[in-house]
């Protein structure tokens, strides 16, 4: 998952097509928190104007991606993440998803 969600990283933060922005990691973790076009992110999400959209960049920026072991075991039959946040108070919150 790492190589095709988060790798190379400059690319994954700034793809250039809604195409593109389907196999970014970054790209899907900003677009979750902007909320999406309905229930969670869907096809409407990943469009070529919402890749280049101004407050999607911003976050993709900030967005780094990192392989995980216990992800890297269960991977194909699961595709789980690990979310770290640092907020902007210095506060870090860590949550597995799958």
């Amino acid at each position: 998952m790492l190589h095709t969600m988060g790798r190379p990283l400059a690319e994954k933060q700034r793809p250039d097509t809604g195409y593109a922005a389907k196999f970014s990691g970054p790209y899907t973790f900003a677009s979750a928190l902007l909320g999406g076009s309905g229930l969670g992110l869907g096809p409407d999400d990943f469009s070529d104007a919402l890749a280049m959209d101004a407050r999607r960049r911003d976050l993709m920026a900030k967005v780094t991606v990192e392989a995980d072991r216990r992800c890297d075991e269960v991977f194909p039959s699961q595709a789980p993440c690990i979310v770290e946040v640092e907020t902007s108070d210095a506060n870090h919150r860590r949550r597995r998803f799958g």
